[in-house]
């Protein structure tokens, strides 16, 4: 996107609004982002729309599902996600089946969430259950002769994190991450980190 995206956050803790633009900002990723703690109906989504809306669940998250329905129709452009605690997964095929982008629970490390984000505002993409209600590695049937390492590294891929902070971390040479990129671009037929992000997100459901 060449403009700064327009990020709305919908959620009864303000303090969860200023650490989402925190997380952007450590990441050097401008945005412009809003913040309701409610909002009960479309008539309240600030004018111009935002691009991004992350819409917090509400027990069962029936008003929320209703909401994404509306906004698909209403404003087909608008990315929806939707932010679940850890009591309230399993609702990502409902999300998915009303017209939204994906759930990822607030406890996922704010570099994940500043990925997911750019990954939904970047395509049309949703975000799979494994890692947005978990930020857990893919089960092994959707991992493709991956090592459980390469799955380790993959996912810190997608996190945004470099080859030397990714070596640093796991306490390796990063020319050992460089080689077990290759292996995994070759084992997922991509050319790049980028899709190897995407296909994280597209293939982990």
């Amino acid at each position: 996107m060449t403009t700064a995206p327009r990020i709305l956050v919908v959620d009864r803790a303000p303090v969860f609004a200023a650490g989402v633009e925190a997380a952007f900002a450590r990441m050097n990723h401008p945005v412009t982002l809003e913040h309701l703690k409610h909002l009960p109906s479309l008539d309240a989504l600030p004018q111009p729309a935002p691009d991004l809306l992350l819409l917090e669940a509400s027990w069962g998250a029936q008003h929320e599902l209703g909401l994404i329905r509306q906004l698909r129709e209403r404003h087909p452009h608008l990315r929806c996600i939707l932010n679940v605690f850890d009591g309230k997964a399993g609702l990502a095929a409902a999300v998915r089946q009303a017209g939204g982008a994906g759930v990822f629970n607030k406890a996922l490390n704010p570099p994940m969430l500043v990925s997911l984000c750019l990954q939904v505002l970047q395509e049309d993409c949703f975000i799979p259950t494994a890692i947005g209600e978990g930020g857990v590695q893919l089960p092994a049937s959707h991992a493709p002769n991956l090592t459980p390492r390469q799955q380790e590294i993959l996912w810190l891929v997608a996190e945004g994190q470099s080859n030397k902070q990714i070596a640093r971390r796991l306490s390796v040479a990063e020319g050992t991450i460089k080689n077990q990129l290759y292996s995994m671009y070759r084992v997922l037929g991509v050319s790049n980190r980028t899709e190897a992000s995407r296909w994280w997100l597209r293939t982990a459901q």
